[in-house]
Order: structure tokens, then sequence, then C-alpha cells
């Protein structure tokens, strides 16, 4: 993955790490470091309940390709989902501004295609730092990362809807558990990356009727 990547002006004053943004729902100790791929909780639902994009953290309405007058109505959003995601109902990762969704594609790896398995649950207590005041002491491996460790690349699909289609699925009254996204929303997905998907998924595409091929354009 290469650490020249360009990156849009909305994130110009994001943190970086290794060349690449850190997202702002990533996990970071209190000196800056973060851990690529797994999520603040309390960020990450925070961006769910207040429509924010999950790489800049700025209010999905923010729109920089537009007016500043623009009307609500004109605005959208990215959600990239997998198969399972569509069949469920919702992405549990919260959506996105098109720009930044965009560089995300670029520099995740899961999401260029550049890894054919997800990587395995990280060693975070491992990994704690010295500094007694960092919240690494607290970190854990989310369940469903611990579900996926060491399976095969799902596909990648970007979904793009007006932002007043947004709507939380919850599970539990006030507790936010994703995005909810219509399955019949497959008819308009793009192919971000086919991914390695295994027996299960793949099944699911074709249930889905996703595109499979890789677009030439």
């Amino acid at each position: 993955m290469t650490s020249r990547l360009a990156v849009p002006v909305r994130l110009n004053t994001a943190p970086t790490q290794g060349g690449l943004v850190i997202p702002y729902i990533t996990i970071r100790h209190r000196d800056g470091r973060a851990h690529f791929s797994t999520n603040d909780p309390r960020r990450h639902h925070q961006c769910l309940l207040q429509a924010r994009c999950s790489v800049c953290g700025q209010p999905l309405a923010d729109r920089r390709d537009r007016q500043p007058m623009a009307s609500l109505a004109e605005h959208t959003f990215v959600l990239l989902v997998r198969p399972s995601d569509l069949l469920r109902g919702y992405s549990s990762e919260p959506g996105l501004h098109a720009e930044c969704a965009a560089y995300a594609e670029r520099a995740c790896p899961m999401l260029n295609g550049s890894r054919t398995h997800y990587r395995r649950a990280l060693d975070l207590e491992s990994d704690r730092c010295a500094d007694p005041a960092c919240e690494c002491r607290g970190w854990a491996n989310a369940a469903d990362i611990q579900a996926r460790a060491g399976a095969r690349a799902s596909a990648f699909y970007r979904i793009r809807s007006p932002l007043h289609a947004y709507q939380l699925h919850q599970e539990t009254p006030g507790r936010a558990r994703g995005v909810r996204v219509d399955p019949r929303s497959a008819t308009t997905a793009r192919l971000v990356t086919p991914g390695n998907p295994d027996e299960l998924e793949t099944a699911r595409i074709l249930l889905l009727g996703l595109p499979w091929q890789q677009p030439s354009c």
C-alpha cells in the first residue's frame, strides 16, 4: 500500500501515521499513535448518533462539493458495506462523506484489495503503553472483529443515499448498532473490491444480485 496517497481537502488537517490519515473513529494512544482497523467505541457511537463521518468526524450534512446554501435534500452519504450487511439490513460502520469514502477505498487494505484475509485479532493488551493516563489499558477487541479474525476477505460495495434517508438500527433503545441499509440498495451498489469471499459470502452475493466483476472504469 502506497504512503503517497492524495488526501482530499477535507482531510488536510487530519492526523496521520505512516503517511495515512488516521480515521476519526480509530483508537489511539494518548500520544496520538493509532491502531488502524480498531475502533474507539465512544467515537464510533458518536458518529452513528450524530450522523458524523467516520473518517473526518465532521457532520455528514457538511458538504464541500456544493454551494454553502445547498438544501438538505441535496446532501448524500456513503456506506461501505459487505453482502452480509445488506442481508441483515444495517451496517455497523458509520456513514462517510463521498470524498472520505473515496480516500478510504484507496488507503484501507481491506477496501483496496491488498489483503486476502482479515487480520487476526490484535493483542491489544500487549501494546499497552507506559502512560498510566492512556486509555489503552481498557482496550479490547470488539466482538465482530474477533468473529472475523483471520477469515477470508469480504467483497465490499459502495452505496450512496440521500441524507434524509439516514436511519439508525437500534436493537436496544438508546443504543445504536449501526446505520440501516435497505437490501434493495443492492441494485445501485458499486463494487469496491471483490475480496476473497468464501462459499457463504459468494452465495450472499448471488442471492442479492450484486455486481461481481471489478468495474473497468
